[in-house]
């Protein structure tokens, strides 16, 4: 199986475009190269984005955590991330006679969490998440838009299993990786195998044991891969995949690795069934990869106006007719603001019908017009994206921003294990 390639640059409207012209994000020489702004608008899609992440990941059996932005060099250091990406990580600086650095991994972070207590091994596996914002040098001359930026907020996992139970997890993951991805509407992926090369750390039957786990899980997963030699991380094989959008450019966003080794290095161990200390086996694992290139590969996937309605910046444009209109447009909107509704007054001094164009070519689901009868009557006429016009109150406007807005369902059609818990049941008989 081959990658996708990327088409022409003129074939579709590049996320920088997007982005630019319907004011989503800035990169900023003023601010830096590669550290990304979210406006208002795209703060509010990728806030929509986040929201629903978190809540998959709690359906779905994970427990999210929050770790700082730096920490102590030497908290890095053991696990050898500092040798081994010293060049992309930022400078050592001192704190109170201590280095410190901006992270540019959250492993060694979770590992503390899990090592915040003694664990058995009943409680594994012990998934841990979380959306974290990462620091990476990039080369200046690799910088590209969303795509490869110097601000990278992962979407970072790290599960805590007994050997017998890394192949099942990873079959878990890939079911999750599926089913949030097509929640977005992504449906070609296209996975590969990363295997180690000369930086690797020494181990080979750890080596090969994870390799081999990570080739039964896809296979459990009913998911092909094609082999990228020298793909691994330097302690852990990996699986990266490529996920393809509909012009064909190939997105490399979920990833997952199988690691013996950072475990051991980090002084990371749980209580086995048999009483002694155990090192578990970590899967670290991202889903959406970095959540500025996932929004890039949305943007060039769906557009703007494609977008699904969900994760749109705005739900309801309200357009004043008339100057004098703007009082009563902007208490509409307040009101459905206090209702938790993403609503935009657009009151430029255009004609209402380039107002109205503009909702229809950002792909506004919804467009209500505010003139002295509707300030009077508190009846509206609702406009949806086909041109329908429904004469609406206040409470069923409300409503139907609502319903636009609501996210999928976060068990993203997972079967239910065992049935619903009978309450009527007799007590059985001692």
């Amino acid at each position: 199986m081959t990658s996708a390639t990327a088409p022409p640059e003129s074939s579709h409207p590049s996320h920088r475009e997007l982005g630019r012209d319907h004011d989503l994000f800035m990169i900023s020489p003023e601010v830096g190269r590669g550290l990304v702004t979210w406006t208002p608008r795209g703060a509010r899609l990728r806030h929509a984005l986040e929201e629903f992440w978190r809540a998959a990941h709690h359906a779905h059996g994970y427990e999210v955590v929050m770790t700082p932005h730096l920490g102590r060099a030497d908290l890095w250091g053991e696990s050898r991330q500092l040798d081994f990406h010293r060049e992309t990580m930022f400078p050592e600086f001192d704190v109170e006679g201590s280095s410190y650095v901006a992270k540019g991994a959250n492993c060694p972070l979770h590992m503390q969490v899990f090592r915040t207590r003694t664990r058995g091994h009943r409680e594994l596996p012990v998934r841990l998440a979380e959306i974290s914002t990462l620091y990476r040098q990039t080369p200046a001359g690799a910088l590209k838009g969303l795509r490869y930026a110097r601000t990278v907020s992962q979407d970072d996992s790290h599960i805590f299993c007994r050997p017998e139970d890394v192949v099942p997890e990873i079959a878990r993951y890939f079911d999750l990786t599926r089913r949030m991805l097509r929640a977005f509407g992504f449906e070609d992926l296209r996975p590969y195998l990363g295997t180690r090369d000369e930086r690797s750390v020494p181990g080979d039957d750890t080596w090969r044991r994870a390799t081999d786990q990570l080739v039964q899980g896809l296979r459990e997963a009913g998911l092909d891969h094609r082999e990228a030699p020298g793909g691994a991380t330097y302690y852990a094989p990996r699986v990266g995949v490529d996920v393809v959008d509909r012009w064909g450019t190939s997105w490399p966003l979920p990833d997952l690795q199988v690691d013996y080794h950072l475990p051991r290095m980090c002084g990371v161990e749980y209580t086995g069934a048999d009483g002694r200390r155990a090192v578990p086996v970590v899967l670290h694992r991202t889903l959406l990869g970095s959540v500025e290139r996932f929004v890039a590969a949305l943007l060039e996937h769906h557009g703007v106006a494609g977008l699904p309605d969900w994760l749109k910046p705005v739900h309801l444009s309200v357009l004043p007719v008339r100057e004098g209109d703007e009082s009563a447009a902007r208490a509409l909107a307040d009101a459905l603001r206090l209702d938790g509704a993403r609503v935009a007054v657009d009151d430029r001094r255009v004609p209402l019908g380039a107002r109205s164009g503009r909702a229809r070519e950002e792909g506004v689901p919804l467009v209500v017009a505010v003139g002295p009868d509707e300030a009077r009557t508190g009846g509206y006429r609702v406009r949806d994206r086909a041109g329908r016009r429904t004469p609406v109150s206040y409470g069923e406007l409300s409503a139907m921003v609502r319903r636009v807005g609501r996210a999928p369902d976060p068990a993203l059609g997972a079967p239910r294990p065992g049935g619903p818990v009978r309450t009527d049941a007799a007590t059985p008989a001692a």
